[in-house]
């Protein structure tokens, strides 16, 4: 029986707020997200982009930046009006339509423009689309995540609050949408939901996601559902870290209803934590929009048929553009359009394996403006082979070993290499280059 695949993209939240990473000392609660680990296999370095498009670019269509034009989030502030991830790609839904696949995405798109082109996602392969196109924030979409631009099929309205609970907070509505369309499918079935927050605006999510300590917290501070603090507000972890707890709730709820055995989750993250709310030991001029590990290291989970030895962790190198081909293995799909899914590596094997080390030797990440095929006015590239990281900043090196230092403190190339670590980085350095000409 061909397995059903749900993908849920967490919105800026980087490893170090899940408790299982270790990697703070405090952390929220993110209870069904533990079990979906505790049921799957958990890896602990996996990357995408810096920020949120390019990372969903990446993944619908299995391609890096350079090969798409998808450098940087579609936006007025960002990139040229007249650039969206190009019809000529091949996307996940496109991919599995040839295994019988029916395809439905949910929440945040943020591949084309926020208004204008609502009907991208079904062009691109989708049966059926409901969310918005870009943030909740942002021109002709919207104030937050109680206030914001529904799309479906085409077709937009406002959501709109008050009452501010889960009839109108995105995560809800997005989650309630997918839920409907899943238990209307007869055949097998791929549903992509992405979640908005708790990317800003840092409004207070309904009290009814929340656990009763959290609550509290707020309500001590007299905030209350719809209210919205800033990125310099002193609550402001407060209120991002119960979004988390929110979107965990809502993660449960879609994973209760599709929790048969014949469906493959994969869960993960966007990009790091935004520097506003990152915690020390972190700092934030590596956190989000940076290519130092917080802002492209991201939780990375799968569970469901074939996986073996459930609950474990895997060190196995993955990123965002590997879904495309894990997603064609998963579905028995044999890919046969020149191009597509080029720069994707299942890692199905790990999943069906437990010794399976995965077959990526290699992460690249890049970042660029304005969004196209040059010239681009800023560059940036991280190339690393799991030990050693080359960092590519408007044309200047640094190289980092991130095994022994992951915070990326000490550049090599200021503080000194060792003979074998020179080579290394000439090697990487070559790699790269031979990997942009291509």
């Amino acid at each position: 029986m061909p397995r059903n695949l749900l993908v849920v993209v967490l919105d800026d939240v980087g490893v170090e707020k899940f408790g299982l990473y270790g990697l703070a000392a405090a952390t929220p609660s993110t209870p069904n997200f533990d079990a979906l680990c505790a049921r799957g296999v958990r890896f602990t370095r996996a990357y995408g982009a810096p920020i949120c498009g390019p990372t969903r670019s990446a993944l619908q269509t299995g391609r890096y930046a350079f090969r798409t034009g998808f450098g940087t989030n579609v936006a007025d502030s960002d990139g040229p009006r007249g650039f969206r991830l190009p019809d000529t790609e091949v996307l996940l839904p496109e991919m599995l339509r040839s295994a019988h696949y029916v395809s439905g995405a949910f929440g945040k798109w943020h591949l084309t423009w926020g208004t204008g082109d609502e009907l991208h996602p079904n062009r691109n392969g989708y049966a059926h689309f409901a969310g918005c196109m870009g943030n909740t924030l942002g021109a002709g979409n919207g104030t937050g995540h109680y206030d914001w631009r529904r799309v479906v099929d085409g077709v937009a309205n406002f959501v709109t609050g008050p009452p501010f609970d889960t009839t109108q907070w995105q995560a809800s509505v997005a989650r309630q949408d997918a839920v409907a369309w899943i238990r209307a499918q007869s055949r097998p079935w791929f549903a992509y939901v992405a979640f908005n927050p708790p990317h800003a605006p840092y409004s207070v999510p309904p009290f009814e996601l929340l656990f009763a300590r959290r609550r509290q917290a707020i309500e001590k501070l007299g905030l209350a559902p719809g209210d919205t603090v800033t990125a310099a507000d002193p609550n402001r972890l407060l209120v991002y870290d119960a979004n988390i707890e929110a979107v965990d709730a809502e993660l449960g709820a879609l994973l209760l209803a599709a929790a048969d055995p014949n469906t493959l989750v994969i869960v993960l993250g966007d990009n790091g934590t935004p520097g506003e709310v990152i915690q020390p030991p972190f700092v934030p001029q590596h956190a989000k929009r940076s290519l130092y590990e917080q802002g492209i290291r991201v939780p990375f989970a799968a569970a469901g048929p074939g996986v073996v030895s459930p609950g474990r962790t895997s060190d196995a190198l993955v990123h965002a553009v590997d879904l495309w081909r894990t997603l064609a293995s998963a579905a028995g799909v044999a890919v046969t359009t020149p191009g597509a899914g080029r720069d994707s590596v299942s890692f199905l094997p790990v999943l069906e394996n437990a010794a399976a080390i995965g077959a990526r030797t290699r992460v690249f990440t890049q970042s660029f403006k304005p969004n196209g095929f040059g010239p681009h006015l800023v560059e940036l590239y991280a190339f690393h082979d799991g030990a050693y990281k080359l960092l590519r900043v408007a044309g200047v090196d640094q190289f980092y070993r991130i095994e022994v230092d992951p915070r990326e403190t000490n550049d090599l190339i200021v503080s000194g290499m060792t003979p074998a670590e020179s080579d290394r980085l000439t090697a990487l350095r070559e790699e790269l280059d031979q990997l942009l000409a291509s």
